[in-house]
């Protein structure tokens, strides 16, 4: 009995032991924040030295790998070294974020318990979100999937009842689960951007996104789940009736299902209707573009690109306001032409060459006046107003008039131009 009594004790006084040096890392870490208050930095970067290398020793004791108090002390530790320029290329956010997992996977309730813990968390989500945003933008969209989903679970936890109600915490998480559709249906990760983004669909922060309802529609499309699809592009058009893209995902459906006769027959019907009405001819136009990549290389192309431009030229004489109309009137006009200038590439018979080299420059000269249009309404507007696709537009426009008089042998105008160009 008196063995089994003395091994007991050297038990207890070994967790005592493993207990207090978690105390003295504790020590160590609050020590180092006073250090830094103080400027002294050295010291402070002794001081966590000394936390980090407790913290270490203490990570082959399996009673204190399994209490959620020793990893957030982890993660407060490296959380502050990553504050400090010394530990920079350890990138000590990284175990900080993952001393964080860590602790709730063990215990989510008693992690929250921790002082501080609730601060580190949200500052941890919005770490990931960051890191998200800067993902996406470099096209690494596997990575920032990953990177919004970690946002969204740290700023959800307990069914988002941890940080309910505070605004600044309600947005980010809010844009994370939104973010993380998006980025899922970029990495084709179909099933899971669905998800994600009918879930964002009924938060009031993300539901005025048209992108939400634009890749939550095109992710059915993908999934072959077609009449929610149709439902969401429905309801999409609801919201923002004046959405193109929105409008080319309702025309990509039909023209999925092999029923592109019927969009133009539902056009053409609303304009016999009402001629007036300018975003019906816009529509159309943008229908028949659709059209276009469907049909590239085929004779149909150059059909429905001639049709686009009447489309979008009608518009325009409804509204001649509207840069957007001679746009895309004129892009219609020069992708017909480049069409018969592919053509004339190809022909060997001296006669026909002739024939489609008039054929291309009649279609060119037509679109100098859509393009010129656009850089004169674009003239008269604010350019620090305009939007960045708004300066595309007049940007692009301006190198097609360029190419178009290069082509013509217009080189008084093809000069000016591009002076236009360069002050641009």
């Amino acid at each position: 009995m008196k063995k089994i009594l003395l091994a007991l004790i050297a038990v207890c006084t070994l967790t005592v032991s493993y207990s207090q040096k978690l105390k003295d890392a504790k020590k160590s870490l609050k020590n180092a924040q006073e250090k830094m208050i103080a400027s002294k930095t050295d010291e402070a970067v002794a001081n966590l030295n000394e936390a980090k290398n407790t913290l270490e020793a203490l990570a082959a004791d399996p009673k204190m790998t399994a209490d959620p108090d020793y990893w957030m002390t982890k993660a407060f530790v490296y959380a502050v070294m990553a504050d400090m320029p010394q530990f920079e290329s350890s990138n000590p956010m990284a175990t900080a974020s993952a001393s964080i997992d860590k602790a709730l996977q063990i215990d989510v309730k008693k992690t929250l318990k921790i002082d501080g813990a609730k601060n580190l968390i949200a500052n941890n989500g919005f770490n990931h979100f960051n890191n998200g945003v800067n993902n996406a933008n470099s096209s690494n969209y596997k990575q920032a999937e990953q990177d919004f989903e970690k946002a969204y679970n740290m700023l959800n936890l307990d069914e988002g009842n941890t940080f309910k109600g505070v605004g600044q915490i309600d947005t980010i998480k809010s844009k994370s689960l939104y973010m993380h559709g998006i980025t899922a249906y970029y990495a084709e990760d179909y099933a899971t951007s669905a998800k994600s983004l009918e879930l964002a669909s009924q938060n009031p922060i993300t539901a005025k996104e048209s992108n939400l309802y634009l890749n939550l529609a095109n992710a059915y499309g993908k999934l072959k789940q077609r009449e929610k699809q149709l439902a969401t592009i429905e309801k999409g058009k609801k919201l923002f009736p004046d959405d193109a893209n929105i409008f080319a995902a309702e025309v990509n459906y039909y023209i999925d299902g092999g029923e592109s006769d019927k969009v133009v027959a539902k056009l053409e019907e609303q304009i016999k209707k009402d001629p007036k009405r300018e975003d019906y001819h816009y529509n159309l136009g943008l229908t028949y573009m659709e059209l276009v990549k469907r049909n590239s290389g085929k004779p149909e192309e150059l059909t429905y690109l001639e049709k686009a431009s009447q489309s979008f030229h009608n518009a325009a004489e409804i509204n001649p306001e509207n840069p957007s109309y001679y746009y895309y009137e004129g892009t219609a006009l020069f992708n017909a032409g480049a069409t018969v200038n592919d053509e004339l590439m190809k022909t060997t018979d001296m006669s026909g060459m002739k024939k489609l080299e008039e054929k291309r420059n009649n279609i060119f000269k037509k679109a100098i006046p859509a393009f010129s249009k656009v850089s004169e309404l674009y003239k008269k507007k604010d350019k620090s107003k305009l939007s960045q696709n708004d300066l595309s537009k007049w940007e692009q426009s301006l190198r097609a008039l360029t190419k178009i008089y290069a082509e013509l042998d217009m080189t008084t105008e093809y000069n000016q131009v591009v002076d236009e160009l360069n002050k641009l």
